[in-house]
């Protein structure tokens, strides 16, 4: 049972309990229900929608996890901590930690804009007329989805 457990199979069990928990305690409590229904379009039908897709991807990934058979010899033992990758965690907490703290200064749209800059440029997009693209895609997604239509209030700031 050893040769099941991996990194994909911890993360896997950790996002299953996570979106449980979202599903299940803190939606109901820190969502408030909508006017027409149970089925109407408001913020809870898309936190539950999100918390159902995070909970089936949690599903999978322990799934593919358990039955993807070894590539590496099974005498070998598997790398735990990546220096790289603990490096590009880190500066993601970092990252995402400052945004929370712009949002409130820049606004949402500015502060998304700055931080998803960084993170493409950080992941390896080094075109900017690709990364302008993607933000002139998903920016006014963003804004016809939760200002438009769910009628969330996004967080403004000097800059909007």
């Amino acid at each position: 049972m050893s040769a099941y457990i991996n990194r994909d199979s911890i993360a896997g069990i950790f996002f299953t309990v996570f979106s449980l928990f979202l599903l299940f305690v803190l939606i109901p409590l820190q969502v408030a229900p909508s006017e027409g229904g149970p089925v109407a379009l408001s913020p809870r039908l898309f936190c539950y929608i999100t918390g159902t897709l995070l909970l089936l991807l949690s599903i999978s990934l322990c799934w593919s996890s358990i039955t993807e058979q070894r590539k590496n010899n099974d005498d070998l033992p598997q790398e735990l901590i990546n220096p790289e990758q603990l490096r590009r965690g880190f500066i993601t907490v970092v990252i995402s930690s400052v945004y929370i703290l712009l949002l409130g200064v820049l606004g949402y749209f500015v502060s998304t804009s700055l931080t998803m800059m960084f993170f493409l440029w950080s992941f390896g997009v080094r075109k900017w007329l690709a990364c302008l693209v993607f933000l002139l895609i998903l920016l006014p997604f963003i804004y016809v989805l939760f200002v438009l239509a769910l009628k969330v209030m996004l967080p403004t700031g000097i800059m909007i």
